[in-house]
């Protein structure tokens, strides 16, 4: 059963790569509204997102901004916009964290709209730049970011951090510069 599900991963990435797929999807998509994810919908989240048997209680943060793109009740998507303080090192400033689409929903234009509202946010308080991590064999991500006018930078401090990763898939840092 494990490696049928994996299989019909690896189809359905497939076809939600191909650009035909990805402008049909985005005209025939659900209607879905972006907004601040309030606390059923981050334990939603948390639950789903977990590894078996990792399941821990959602803790507050106020540093920390969730937002789920929704079609009526249900969670389509989620990102966070996370701030930190000039103190914390090497990650500073506003970060984009945790985009998620759940499978079904990929390729509809859905990442983009999650990213615009982070992106809008950090705007709103009045950051300069907003700072993300990508995996650099994730393809259709950093595409994504590339289009919102993301560019790889080098953070000193975090640099080191990335480059000393050991679980075999390497990050980059990406930057926007906001208006």
């Amino acid at each position: 059963m494990q490696m049928l599900k994996h299989l019909f991963g690896l189809v359905a990435r497939g076809i939600q790569d191909i650009s035909a797929y990805r402008a049909l999807a985005r005209k025939l998509r659900p209607a879905i509204t972006i907004e601040v994810a309030d606390e059923a919908d981050k334990d939603w989240v948390n639950r789903a997102l977990a590894a078996p048997g990792e399941i821990r209680p959602y803790v507050p943060d106020p540093l920390v901004t969730d937002f789920v793109a929704k079609h009526g009740r249900t969670i389509l998507g989620y990102a966070q916009l996370v701030r930190y303080p000039p103190q914390s090192g090497p990650y500073v400033g506003h970060w984009l964290f945790s985009l998620y689409i759940w499978p079904l929903y990929r390729g509809m234009g859905i990442g983009q709209d999650l990213c615009r509202r982070v992106m809008a946010q950090a705007h709103q308080e009045q950051a300069r730049e907003l700072f993300l991590l990508v995996y650099q064999d994730a393809r259709p991500a950093r595409a994504l970011y590339r289009k919102l006018g993301f560019e790889d930078t080098i953070i000193p401090g975090l640099a080191e951090i990335l480059e000393g990763d050991t679980t075999g898939r390497r990050r980059l840092a990406m930057r926007k510069v906001l208006p």
